[in-house]
């Protein structure tokens, strides 16, 4: 698909290019999550660690090393998708 074309969908690179980006940075937030964790270990903590924990959660879940490289991945995915459906949506109003 073009960039260009009438549909408005993203093109198919954006994939290839936004999903390893994405399952990298994920995979090290989750990796500097785990080393601030056992660096505050007894000690109380800041005010963002849950935020930080609750976003951790699900990569770290999974097998070590691969598990957020595979949730990563799958964000990535998701927000690509959310960003076709809206590109969609906000063309579809446009129109009408």
């Amino acid at each position: 698909m073009s960039p260009t074309n009438k549909k408005g969908l993203l093109p198919q690179w954006y994939y290839w290019v936004f999903v390893p980006f994405s399952a990298l940075v994920y995979t090290v937030f989750c990796w500097w999550f785990a080393l601030e964790a056992w660096g505050y270990r007894g000690e109380t903590k800041p005010w963002w660690f849950d935020t930080a924990f609750i976003l951790a959660i699900p990569g770290m879940s999974f097998p070590p090393y691969i598990g957020t490289l595979l949730w990563g991945g799958l964000m990535g995915f998701g927000i690509i998708k959310l960003a076709q459906w809206i590109w969609k949506v906000r063309h579809r109003l446009l129109d009408e």
